[in-house]
């Protein structure tokens, strides 16, 4: 606004000046054209008195005629052709300052137009709150043989023909991983034994039947083969109503012989009650690599009442000692 204002004043004293230069050179031609006035003649200068007598008046004759004086006419000033009129005098008006410029305005940057709101999208309704799952521990599954009855109290077996008694009942082989509880299991009941390791994935079972005579008993072992993490607490639930248990170690990892009263102290929780143990101290064949010694399995045994035995999954050596001894602590014949 002050820079606009600013150009107008100077505009107008342009203009002034402008009119006034105008005006000036129409007054010099005027005067160039305009006639040359007449000098006005000067006076005559009167004479010095001479020496004067005054003689008789004359007196002038009837009719006749004054005389007339005529004074000369002063010579006329000759005009200088080449005299230029005298120049009129110029006023010269003060320059007007000049604008101070201004840097100029940074560049506003317009900024894009948010677009226009979209239409307002109806919340979906909210998702039902998911069922609470249940955790309570699964029961075991059911026995599908036909020839296993349902297990029953061991103070009331099922009668056989020529005095023999049948049982059925659950054991579990607990223990750390990679101690050959599932090698165990298959020289048990298969007869075989494979060297590759096969990691035990959540639960294992097989069932044998074994004879005692000596007890007059028939019991149908259904054998749990436990995966070996102590952390798991899914792998508890699975010791759900075992009437017994062979716990393992491996006699060339001294760690897991020390974990067998942890293992010891899952069941008993989980069960609420003490069952029959059979503590086995496995891979007795590898006796150069032995870090566990017999002496030590049996003192750990007197704790829990238990039993202690050497075993090998690879030979055999008291695979099948170490079931029976447990069936016959479990129907209370030994």
């Amino acid at each position: 606004m002050d820079d606009i204002i600013m150009y107008i004043v100077v505009a107008a004293v342009i203009a002034v000046v402008a009119i006034l230069v105008v005006v000036l050179a129409m007054r010099s031609k005027k005067a160039k054209q305009a006639p040359a006035e007449p000098a006005k003649p000067a006076p005559a200068t009167p004479a010095a008195p001479e020496s004067y007598v005054p003689s008789a008046p004359q007196t002038p004759a009837v009719g006749a005629q004054a005389p007339v004086v005529t004074a000369p006419r002063p010579p006329e000033p000759e005009e200088d052709e080449d005299e230029e009129p005298a120049p009129v005098p110029v006023t010269t008006l003060p320059r007007p300052p000049a604008p101070v410029e201004k840097p100029a305005p940074a560049p506003v940057t317009t900024l894009p137009r948010p677009p226009a709101p979209a239409a307002a999208i109806p919340e979906p309704a909210p998702a039902p709150a998911p069922a609470v799952k249940d955790i309570t521990p699964p029961a075991p599954p059911k026995d599908i043989s036909p020839a296993a009855p349902a297990p029953r109290d061991i103070s009331a077996p099922a009668p056989a023909a020529g005095g023999v008694e049948r049982y059925a009942k659950k054991i579990s082989l607990i223990g750390d991983g990679g101690v050959g509880k599932t090698s165990l299991i298959n020289r048990f009941v298969q007869g075989m034994f494979d060297d590759k390791y096969i990691h035990t994935i959540g639960t294992n079972v097989k069932k044998k039947v074994i004879m005692l005579p000596d007890e007059k008993a028939e019991v149908n072992l259904m054998i749990w083969d436990l995966q070996g993490q102590r952390n798991d607490p899914y792998i508890f639930s699975h010791m759900y109503k075992s009437e017994g248990a062979i716990v393992v170690c491996d006699v060339t990892r001294d760690n897991t012989f020390n974990a067998m009263p942890e293992w010891i102290a899952i069941l008993e929780r989980e069960l609420k009650l003490k069952v029959p143990l059979i503590l086995v101290g496995n891979k007795a064949d590898l006796v150069d690599e032995m870090v566990v010694s017999k002496d030590q399995v049996e003192y750990m045994a007197t704790k829990y009442n238990a039993n202690a035995i050497m075993t090998s999954a690879k030979t055999g050596d008291n695979v099948e000692a170490a079931f029976v001894a447990l069936a016959k602590k479990i129907i209370g014949k030994k």
